[in-house]
């Protein structure tokens, strides 16, 4: 099992990933770990939905998915991630998942966060989950679509 792309997102799957990421990191199956959704068979029936027919997806708990990945590392499927926050992908990695590179596409703003670039905003819980990844020589760029300029997100918080 491969991870071509992981990326934060608190839209999930909607029509930039359909059209513009699947195309750029081609893969046949979607990771949304988070763990509302994986509890909710309303929100997983919908995120399959709208994914194209080819693509496999699967709503899952982090610890869910770092088991299935651990485990499959011989399987030939290529995986995109996505979450809505970096506490899930700190969880991943904590459970031995291997990331090297994870892209900000989307994180709207909450109570309490603060604005720091054009679609992404941080609470400090965020901060200092991206920290722990960075630590971990984990590449964090924010880019909304592949044909953006990567923005370095470590320069930002």
């Amino acid at each position: 099992m491969e991870i071509v792309l992981t990326r934060i997102d608190d839209r999930l799957i909607h029509g930039q990933i359909t059209t513009t990421w699947l195309r750029q990191y081609k893969c046949d199956t979607i990771f949304v770990v988070d763990n509302q959704v994986a509890n909710d068979p309303l929100l997983k029936r919908i995120l399959k939905s709208t994914a194209p027919a080819d693509i496999r997806v699967e709503a899952l708990t982090a610890d869910r998915a770092a088991d299935i990945i651990i485990n499959n590392t011989g399987n030939s499927s290529k995986v995109m991630i996505i979450t809505k926050r970096p506490a899930a992908i700190v969880r991943l990695v904590e459970r031995g998942v291997e990331i090297k590179n994870v892209n900000v596409g989307g994180m709207q703003p909450k109570q309490g966060s603060k604005k720091i670039s054009k679609a992404v905003s941080v609470t400090e819980d965020d901060i200092r989950d991206f920290n722990a990844l960075l630590q971990q020589g984990i590449k964090v760029e924010i880019r909304m679509i592949p044909t953006d300029k990567e923005i370095n997100l470590a320069n930002l918080i």
